[in-house]
């Protein structure tokens, strides 16, 4: 035979109401939530704290791995570390002397590493570089013999490679050098930079010609 119990409230035997009904089907419970044996499929609302999903310290700046603890990235992403500059304002050239060049304007500096006012880029990561260089000579004189440029690391004047033009010509105006080429692996805080040098006929010495492209030093990292 069936049977049908009505209460509007169910209490423990302190006294504590477990269950109520406002008699129209709404129920209330002050039943402790269940901490362990739920299914995820069953939490379909709110958010979960990230510590509950792995073991280790979740933050910004570490991802959560297939094994489930948080690691910070390893090693240094290509492409991650880049900058660009260009001349904005002629530099004088004395004759056969080294001058530093610094590419005042920048396009691209992605971790704030180039200096605009030394032309000096500190190695902000590890590893090993691509870097790339134009430079334009110019003698209104033409008496232009011999144009260098290169790149330095750490200010010691070693350059990784060198490009190079000579001519014996006496109406040598202009004259541009491009250079590429992969550095050896760099340590955070090593220092590169331009160096050029120029030899005229005369001893006159002469100019970097300025403008966007014409003059420009960049590098990104690539291992």
């Amino acid at each position: 035979m069936a049977s049908t119990i009505q209460v509007d409230t169910i209490k423990d035997i302190g006294g504590n109401t477990m269950i109520s009904s406002n008699g129209s089907g709404t129920f209330t419970n002050s039943l402790p939530a269940p901490t362990s044996g739920i299914a995820a499929s069953a939490i379909d609302s709110g958010t979960m704290a990230t510590a509950r999903l792995g073991s280790g310290t979740a933050s910004s700046s570490t991802f959560l791995r297939g094994d489930q603890t948080y690691a910070a990235p390893g090693g240094s992403v290509f492409g991650s570390v880049g900058f660009a500059a260009y001349l904005s304002s002629a530099l004088n050239l004395a004759d056969f002397t080294t001058t530093d060049v610094p590419f005042q304007t920048e396009m691209l500096d992605t971790n704030n590493a180039y200096n605009t006012s030394t032309g000096i880029f500190t190695v902000p990561v590890a590893g090993k570089y691509f870097f790339g260089t134009t430079i334009m000579f110019s003698d209104t004189q033409g008496n232009m013999s011999d144009m260098q440029a290169y790149i330095a690391i750490a200010g010691s004047g070693d350059d990784i490679n060198r490009a190079e033009s000579t001519s014996n010509a006496t109406t040598f105006t202009l004259n541009t050098l491009n250079w590429t080429g992969v550095s050896p692996s760099l340590s955070v805080n090593d220092t590169v930079k331009i160096m050029v040098r120029i030899d005229t006929n005369d001893g006159s010495g002469g100019e970097l010609s300025h403008g966007t492209y014409k003059n420009t030093f960049w590098g990104y990292n690539i291992a």
